[in-house]
């Protein structure tokens, strides 16, 4: 799961229904771990890094950090999903975020 980051979230996801599991921001993908085990292959799994985690690194600091920031990866994994998605998350806030209407996204497809 280390890896999930760098390599799930560039490709098209073949299965009916796709689970993404966001970390709280005191952990990392790792946390997910036993949930991707859990779910084997009858679904693609997927648990990107957010910024500030080994794998990602820190903000670049261009510009102010925003939500809208740490949600594009994951709308880019939700885009590239062919079937339903299962978003999960864990404090942070963020899978409500990611859920809600008035981000710009439909909250039907989850």
């Amino acid at each position: 799961m280390n890896d999930m980051n760098n390599t799930i979230a560039s490709q098209t996801f073949s299965s009916v229904t796709s689970v993404i599991a966001l970390h709280c921001s005191g952990s990392g993908a790792s946390q997910w771990r036993k949930l991707g085990e859990a779910l084997g292959s009858r679904h693609a799994f997927v648990a990107p890094e957010h910024y500030g985690c080994d794998s990602t690194g820190p903000w670049s600091g261009e510009r102010a950090f925003t939500l809208a920031d740490e949600a594009a990866r994951t709308i880019g994994i939700i885009d590239a999903s062919r079937g339903k998605v299962h978003l999960v998350g864990h404090s942070y806030g963020v899978a409500w975020r990611y859920a809600r209407p008035s981000n710009g996204r439909s909250a039907s497809r989850a």
